[in-house]
């Protein structure tokens, strides 16, 4: 009976050994952005975007060093390992605020204040209430006044990256997956594309989750369309891109397949629907927040 146990126990370690070393077929440790760090599968290509754009800005995001460990607000690691490597941000988890749809936030933000699109930094609180980056700094804030807040200009103008922070701490106190929900609108799954979101927003105490599609792949034959996935996650996580347990040929991509019902990551399970593209065009020269297309070259 030991004997089989034994010879068992070793079947499972080469079984694991060989799933673990085809997952990191597609890694490579030496890569220093998420488009160096991830590698495509055979015959995949990646579509090219403008530098200038915000999937550009994702795809190109720096990462930690190979092996980095996904820690939480207070400093102990991440206890389930659904992931492949961590990108490297400049924001501080001290406090148990920050959740995963925040630092989606985050990363849209920054994208845009480098740009000096202050005008299309622009979030929903959960109660519906909106203040772009440009009121922000000319000095405008929510003042409750007569049992309403109300905008009025109390501070100095300012847009210095100091009071962008403030900008997006007080974005953080106010919003959740609900206030992000009503920055998007839905999207084609089958169209879905760098940069979009998937969102399951919060429910009768139910917790919400969000990821962000941080690169993508397209087969020039069948026209198959890979995603690699990221997330933050609650309490406070660092933002790490995603495995994928199900498909380990080509993890850490997804497969978009459009006769599916859900769309499962390692670490949620989303529906078709869940699928969403941010209303506002952080491609666009000026404001324009009739439609969000992501241009490809």
């Amino acid at each position: 009976m030991k004997k089989v146990f034994y010879i068992l126990s070793f079947v499972f370690l080469v079984n694991g050994a060989f799933a673990q070393n085809k997952s990191l077929l597609h890694i490579n440790n030496e890569g220093q952005s998420v488009q160096d760090r991830i590698l495509l599968p055979t015959e995949y290509v990646r579509p090219p975007f403008p530098e200038t754009s915000f999937q550009y800005f994702l795809r190109n995001l720096p990462m930690k060093n190979a092996g980095a460990k996904v820690r939480k607000f207070d400093g102990f690691r991440k206890s389930y390992e659904c992931y492949v490597a961590v990108v490297e941000l400049d924001f501080s988890m001290k406090y148990n605020r920050i959740h995963g749809e925040h630092l989606v936030q985050l990363l849209r933000s920054e994208y845009l204040y480098k740009q000096q699109k202050y005008d299309m930094i622009l979030f929903h609180y959960d109660d519906n209430r909106s203040i772009s980056f440009e009121e922000y700094g000319e000095g405008y804030r929510f003042v409750w006044q007569d049992s309403i807040y109300v905008k009025q200009k109390i501070a100095a103008e300012n847009y210095s990256s100091e009071t962008w922070s403030l900008y997006m701490s007080d974005l953080y106190d106010a919003s959740s997956t609900i206030g992000l929900y009503a920055d998007t609108k839905t999207t084609d799954f089958g169209e879905v594309s760098v940069g979009d979101v998937f969102i399951q927003t919060e429910y009768n105490g139910a917790p919400g989750h969000t990821v962000m599609v941080m690169d993508m792949a397209v087969h020039p034959v069948t026209g198959e369309r890979l995603v690699l996935l990221g997330q933050g996650f609650n309490p406070t996580q660092d933002f790490h891109i995603l495995d994928n347990p199900f498909d380990e040929d080509i993890s850490p991509w997804y497969r978009v397949e459009e006769d599916a019902f859900y769309f499962t990551t390692s670490q949620w399970n989303f529906r078709k629907k869940h699928c969403r593209r941010f209303v506002i065009n952080a491609n666009s020269d000026s404001f324009s927040p009739s439609s969000e297309e992501v241009t490809e070259e």
